[in-house]
């Protein structure tokens, strides 16, 4: 049967309702990246007011410098004023900003010089708690993300909107890779990371990730169609799964000999990603289903009358076509 005007609203429905979400996810984004900023500056006015515990939640656990916290305010505030158009010269120049410190950061672990200390506030604090023994400094691992994220603000003001999702999912990767660390007690995860800039570090990811959101790979992710849907499902899923199949195999390594669990570990991740995979296949099945009528109803549109469902021209062309090249093959092989 052929397409009715009924298809076409309910297309024209999706497509609104797609706008409508990107809109929203773009919104989100910018609170996250506000969420960020006050937070950063919570964390700051512990310094200020000598309350530790504003960016130090965990007892005798890592800090979140202040150089993170201006960082993140930077990066936070590149994104909160993206899409202003009042605002478009600032947003690289606080990305750029950003950039340098925690690139200044990076040059200075690597070679162990103490460059950003004199641009570090509250440096008599840190020297203070450092020499108590505690944890204070903007490790490597917060230096990358920031850089990451920094450079995919500057990717996105460049308009190259798949680069910088894809670097800003780089950026995001680190902070969770910190959060399943401080969820498995491995501290080699998050090193210097604190719990607080663990959080920061996500929402601003999540943030810098879906600021875009009418573009790229989140463009994709959003969409209500069958590879919008498999693509939500498969990140739900391919994440939450193998974490929580990681947390019981390191809970488990008490009582297990190593060799087995690890092995019966391979074994089911195996078996989740043949699932998830026959699943989508599935999906796309059934979308192809669809797809594979609706070509049916083209072609029963183009090769019949719509009112009375007889055969039209074109179809008995395409037969006479048909028939007449059977009769020429059948000759040709008839004379040779």
């Amino acid at each position: 049967m052929p397409f009715s005007s009924l298809d076409l609203l309910e297309n024209e429905k999706q497509s609104k309702a797609y706008e409508k979400r990107t809109r929203y996810v773009e919104i989100v984004a910018k609170a996250l990246a506000l969420g960020c900023i006050l937070l950063s500056v919570l964390s700051i006015s512990g310094y200020v007011f000598s309350a530790p515990q504003l960016y130090r939640p965990i007892s005798g656990g890592s800090a979140t410098h202040p150089l993170t916290a201006i960082t993140i305010i930077l990066i936070g505030l590149s994104v909160f004023l993206e899409h202003k158009k009042y605002f478009t010269i600032f947003n690289p120049l606080l990305a750029i900003a950003a950039l340098i410190t925690s690139l200044m950061v990076t040059v200075d672990i690597s070679t162990n010089t103490t460059f950003t200390r004199h641009i570090t506030p509250f440096s008599h604090t840190i020297s203070s708690e450092v020499s108590a023994g505690l944890s204070n400094s903007m490790g490597i691992n917060t230096a990358i993300m920031m850089i990451c994220l920094s450079c995919a603000l500057l990717f996105g003001s460049l308009n190259k909107i798949m680069i910088a999702q894809f670097t800003a999912f780089i950026g995001l990767a680190v902070p969770m890779l910190s959060i399943i660390g401080y969820a498995y007690g491995i501290k080699s995860f998050f090193g210097n990371m604190s719990i607080l800039t663990t959080t920061y570090g996500i929402f601003l990811g999540l943030s810098v990730l879906f600021i875009h959101a009418k573009y790229g790979a989140v463009h994709a992710l959003l969409s209500p169609h069958i590879g919008g849907r498999i693509a939500r499902f498969q990140v739900l899923i391919g994440y939450f799964v193998p974490i929580t199949i990681g947390y019981l195999f390191i809970q488990s390594l008490v009582s297990v000999k190593l060799e087995d669990l690890f092995g019966l570990y391979v074994v089911v991740i195996s078996w989740f990603i043949i699932i998830l995979i026959i699943t989508s296949a599935i999906f796309q099945e059934k979308i192809d289903e669809k797809r594979r009528a609706a070509e049916l109803a083209l072609l029963q549109a183009a090769t019949h009358d719509s009112l009375t469902g007889i055969a039209n021209r074109r179809h008995f062309m395409e037969l006479a076509k048909s028939a007449l090249r059977k009769i020429l093959l059948t000759l040709l092989r008839l004379t040779f």
